[in-house]
């Protein structure tokens, strides 16, 4: 199924497939963005925000390579990124415009795989 929204300035595609498409198949069609944001890619070369949520898994996912930031409600998660709560809503969007959007993606996930991301 294929839907679209239109309004007088936006036009907004959404299609269900029966088998998912290649995600780099997906990411090629995508032009004149700041930021994509992917959910559910675990395993992917991308940089990641791990939400820990207390009632469903009070533990960060083992490791998870690319970490750079964690969103939680459990106390005192020992994690060695900048840890943010479910509500603080402008610190996470003033880390995402900072580090994410102040590096490009290439150098992001270089800085990330090799230790030296600045997260001051």
């Amino acid at each position: 199924a294929h839907t679209a929204l239109i309004t007088p300035d936006r036009v907004v595609h959404t299609r269900r497939h029966t088998e998912p498409p290649a995600l780099e198949v997906v990411l090629a069609e995508i032009s004149d963005v700041d930021l994509i944001i992917l959910e559910g890619y675990k395993s992917g070369p991308y940089p990641k925000i791990e939400v820990v949520r207390l009632e469903r898994d009070p533990n960060l996912i083992p490791g998870l390579e690319g970490r750079i930031a964690c969103v939680t409600d459990v106390p005192c998660l020992p994690c060695d990124v900048p840890c943010f709560g479910l509500n603080e809503i402008a610190a996470i969007g003033d880390f995402i415009e900072s580090v994410i959007m102040g590096n490009t993606g290439a150098t992001l996930y270089a800085e990330v795989l090799d230790g030296t991301l600045d997260r001051d």
